[in-house]
């Protein structure tokens, strides 16, 4: 992802992010806070989806969750 969107944009939203599971078809990403959660979800949900799906070849989905969860 770093090379899909801007330094800013990746340093802002993704950064601190963690991918904690691939089970299957669903992939779950680890945000630190409810607002990160929120807008990784409405504004990379398809371009996260997109570039696990090239590394697997299959398609996903992605839940984005917080530690509170």
């Amino acid at each position: 992802m770093r090379e899909q969107v801007s330094p800013t944009a990746y340093q802002t939203w993704l950064a601190r992010t963690i991918l904690i599971d691939l089970a299957g078809r669903q992939s779950t990403i680890l945000a630190p806070n409810a607002y990160l959660q929120q807008r990784i979800a409405e504004r990379y949900e398809t371009p996260i989806c997109r570039a696990i799906a090239a590394l697997l070849h299959h398609d996903v989905t992605l839940v984005v969750t917080t530690i509170t969860e």
